[in-house]
């Protein structure tokens, strides 16, 4: 379902006010504003509810969820190694320094193509969207521009999101072909991506 706001939904709403206690709120009425924000929440029986409902149908604001399907707060995920995404569940029964050196720093190396990135950062960001994960907190890899590849595809989707070039200029732990040369590059392009993010077109909102 895509909306475009000022809109009033109508339907089943299931939420956790507090820990451990689930609120099914049935033909609830869920008013959201032009700049996307919930702004009331309306239940059957409520002294308002009516005059709601009269309002959105009246504004041709009202859209009614299907039968039989209910609306959740979007789940957030707070630590997603993005480049990894590729080769998600596999060879997990291998030692982790033998993991990371012949299989995740050869294909987190990869990321140097922006074209490659562009197809994974895509099917990633847009499958946890179809999944209901709507915020994410996102490690990137060294490359600059894979990274605002990579936040791009959250502002174009339009998922929330933390995104961060990783940094990484220990000798003794990162192969020569996937290392920063030194701190200054990696602390410069690290400013760069930020500076990148923040001055997006379609970033005004700070969504990323």
């Amino acid at each position: 379902m895509s909306l475009k706001p000022p809109f009033t939904l109508l339907g089943t709403f299931a939420h956790s006010p507090v820990r451990d206690h689930l609120e099914i709120i049935e033909k609830g009425l869920v008013s959201v504003d032009r700049d996307g924000s919930i702004v009331d929440v309306c239940r059957l029986g409520q002294p308002a509810y009516e005059e709601v409902l009269k309002t959105a149908l009246s504004s041709e604001q009202l859209v009614e969820t299907d039968t039989g399907t209910f609306i959740f707060p979007g789940m957030v995920d707070l630590h997603i190694h993005a480049p990894q995404w590729p080769q998600i569940g596999q060879v997990l029964h291998r030692p982790l320094q033998e993991w990371l050196e012949q299989y995740t720093f050869p294909l987190e190396a990869r990321y140097s193509d922006t074209n490659f990135a562009k197809q994974v950062y895509k099917d990633l960001v847009s499958t946890l969207i179809a999944n209901g994960t709507t915020t994410g907190v996102y490690f990137s890899t060294i490359h600059q521009g894979a990274t605002q590849v990579l936040a791009q595809a959250c502002l174009d989707i339009g998922q929330r999101a933390f995104v961060g070039k990783v940094v990484m200029d220990d000798e003794e732990q990162c192969p020569d072909y996937y290392r920063d040369h030194s701190i200054d590059t990696a602390l410069a392009g690290t400013v760069e991506s930020i500076e990148f993010i923040r001055q997006s077109k379609n970033n005004s909102a700070a969504l990323v």
